[in-house]
């Protein structure tokens, strides 16, 4: 079942008028709808649904929804999230980015797949937030507020934050409290209660069964087909390689942390040089 469908699921559930019981109360609807951020990108609910009891106090159901499948928390981390992920804990960031490192020298260098159908040179690492461990994530304990701002967004820019629902800016509106986590067969059909299946993000985190890894991802540097010429994604990097040619020509890496995740991939290809390219060049068969 695909999360829009959900989405769409779980609106038809909360139709504004409507009653439902959820934390041994009774509430009714007062609205739903899909938050929309004032600033490009999202906030983490999905869907937002407001709810008020019979003495008129407001309730608010923020929903993150997660595919079984879907392998991580947070992907591609950028620079502005990197910041806002560690702003309470910037102590964990060092130790993350060290710790991913020292994986990263012991697993790969920049040149493992450049024997491969894309001729592959890897510029550097991105940082994801996984659900399982993979081959460069570290093993370090992620601390609960990490996690906690991973899964919820609460330190995300104003206009992800307080994101707009049915037009009108609702604070904190973008700001997931609930967790939506789908099972291969799930499928919601009418009659069924999805609210059994609201997780809120809190306990989770606090019951310590919360599965989350930081982990690194090659950008590499490879041969497109379909535009004929070498691309790459210009991502910031928590870790990038730095190559020079020695006196005999041959290629040497250094690998670089980079502990503010500012430098990009963009800023690492331009950086080689031209004895650099051609070396790169003859490593391909070209």
């Amino acid at each position: 079942m695909k999360a829009s469908d959900v989405e769409k699921y779980i609106e038809s559930r909360f139709k504004v008028g409507s009653q439902v019981f959820i934390d041994d109360k009774d509430y009714t609807v007062i609205e739903t709808a899909k938050p929309s951020s004032g600033d490009g990108g999202e906030g983490k609910t999905d869907v937002y649904v407001a709810l008020k009891d019979d003495n008129d106090s407001l309730k608010e159901l923020k929903i993150s929804i997660k595919k079984y499948n879907a392998g991580h928390w947070e992907n591609k981390i950028s620079t502005d999230r990197f910041n806002s992920i560690f702003k309470y804990h910037p102590e964990e960031a060092v130790k993350v980015l060290d710790n991913i490192s020292q994986v990263i020298k012991e697993k790969r260098t920049a040149f493992d797949d450049i024997g491969s159908k894309k001729k592959s040179v890897t510029l550097g690492f991105r940082l994801d937030a996984v659900q399982k461990p993979r081959v460069l994530s570290t093993d370090i304990k992620i601390h609960p507020d990490i996690q906690k701002e991973i899964l919820s967004g609460a330190n995300l820019s104003d206009g992800k934050r307080d994101s707009y629902v049915n037009g009108k800016k609702v604070e904190g509106s973008g700001v997931a409290n609930y967790l939506l986590k789908l099972d291969p067969d799930d499928s919601f059909e009418e009659g069924d209660d999805v609210i059994d299946k609201f997780i809120p993000i809190d306990d989770y985190v606090d019951s310590g069964e919360c599965p989350m890894y930081f982990s690194a991802a090659a950008v590499n540097d490879s041969w497109s087909n379909s535009s004929g010429k070498y691309k790459y994604e210009n991502r910031p990097l928590l870790a990038y390689y730095d190559l020079n040619v020695d006196d005999q020509g041959e290629l040497q890496e250094e690998l670089i942390v980079d502990h503010s995740l500012t430098t990009k991939s963009k800023d690492v290809r331009n950086k080689w040089s031209s004895s650099v390219i051609e070396a790169i060049s003859k490593k391909r068969g070209e």
